[in-house]
């Protein structure tokens, strides 16, 4: 596995390289760790950012450019969707609708305008103070609920 996986990645590797090449303003390709600050630059210079990933966890990537204001699109795999809901554009993973999406976002100035909108009132919903709200009202639900169960089966004990 660990040999088709290495030259499955210099595959990859060539043709980002190659591309590189032939559209040196248009594909940029860091190679080296690049700061927070820099970061947000890049997501801050594109019009639209694409993630056409095979899987993603979460796309905390997405989540970035999102706040930044950022129309995405990305592909249904994984848990972006459940980070994009309708601030962005969600495809099955085929390079032709994504050319497709891209090219009529690109047109349209409207349509990307509230796309950015939504995305950055989005990526509030994935906030720490907001994340750790839910989850700490998520804790106290299943202890509440634990907690009732233990008094009705002592309860139920008593009965006996």
């Amino acid at each position: 596995i660990d040999d088709y996986l290495s030259e499955s990645m210099e595959k990859i590797k060539n043709k980002l390289e190659a591309m590189e090449k032939e559209f040196p303003k248009r594909i940029i390709w860091h190679k080296q760790s690049i700061s927070r600050e820099e970061i947000a630059e890049i997501y801050n210079n594109c019009s639209i950012y694409i993630q056409p990933s095979r899987y993603e966890s979460f796309g905390m990537t997405v989540l970035e450019a999102m706040a930044c204001g950022k129309t995405v699109i990305v592909s249904n795999r994984g848990g972006m969707p459940e980070v994009v809901g309708d601030a962005g554009k969600i495809l099955s993973l085929d390079a032709k609708l994504f050319v497709k999406e891209i090219l009529r976002l690109l047109k349209n100035d409207k349509s990307r305008g509230e796309y950015s909108k939504k995305a950055a009132e989005r990526a509030k919903q994935f906030s720490w103070d907001e994340v750790s709200k839910r989850t700490l009202d998520l804790y106290r639900i299943i202890t509440k609920k634990q907690d009732n169960e233990e008094k009705l089966k002592e309860a139920m004990g008593n009965l006996r």
